[in-house]
């Protein structure tokens, strides 16, 4: 299913880096590419990488910026489409000037060609022509608020090398500053106080699976890792991957 925070990176990186368990945790449950994004004087700046393990993803972490500049990070659980870097998140809408992450399983899926994401199907059959004729349009709420009517219960994050925006900014967590799109794969209890576990007040099953609420009267959503309808679910890196087909770059 994925996950995306956003936030100051030196607080984005120090969370992850920091929090005892938390990026294995993140990592165990997707493992198939990690992307972040942020703004550079000379534009958007994109990341992506294939993870091989855990101690490649904290490297990976380490090569966040580590001042109060705004990023998105993404950590991809293949769904639909080959586990590689060109469906690792995030995709560019604009190339060069426009990129977007995606939590959450699409409707409209990738039937016209299964190598690729259902993300990247989406925007190259909804948002790719719009947004380039229209590129302010991922800052105007209108324009969000269809998306998010559409796209139901999914998570997008836009950026250009200025701003953020969020579509179902409600559908996460917020705390002290940074935004998670959803609360399977990490224990909210370890940074929010008072966060409890469903009515078992606990994990269950395979520890991946449970309802989280903030009070009685406020739940959260209801996710089991194993199980997403008929998608596919595949964890194994492809196998064309080869680790210097990326180069690090280094930041501006």
């Amino acid at each position: 299913m994925c996950l995306i925070i956003t936030g100051k990176s030196s607080q984005v990186r120090a969370t992850l880096l920091e929090t005892k368990g938390m990026l294995k945790d993140i990592y165990t449950s997707n493992s198939d590419g990690i992307g972040f994004m942020y703004g550079t004087k000379d534009g958007l700046k994109v990341i992506k990488h294939l993870p091989k393990s855990e101690a490649d993803a904290t490297a990976c972490i380490k090569r966040m910026p580590t001042d109060d500049r705004e990023i998105a990070i993404h950590f991809r659980m293949t769904t639909h489409g080959d586990t590689d870097l060109t469906n690792c998140h995030p995709y560019d809408i604009v190339p060069g000037y426009i990129a977007m992450m995606h939590n959450g399983v699409l409707h409209t899926g990738n039937k016209p060609d299964e190598s690729k994401s259902d993300t990247w199907h989406f925007i190259k059959d909804y948002l790719a022509s719009p947004i380039a004729e229209h590129p302010d349009m991922i800052f105007n709420d209108s324009f969000l608020t269809m998306v998010a009517d559409f796209i139901a219960n999914n998570r997008f994050v836009f950026m250009n090398g200025e701003g953020m925006s969020h579509v179902n900014f409600d559908q996460g967590v917020e705390h002290d500053g940074m935004w998670f799109s959803n609360t399977y794969a990490w224990r909210p209890s370890a940074l929010i106080p008072n966060y409890y576990m469903g009515a078992s007040k606990g994990w269950r099953g395979n520890g991946y699976g449970y309802s989280a609420y903030d009070d009685a009267d406020d739940y959260d959503w209801t996710y089991d890792h194993k199980h997403i309808g008929n998608v596919k679910m595949v964890s194994a890196h492809h196998p064309a991957y080869k680790e210097d087909d990326y180069e690090w770059t280094t930041d501006e």
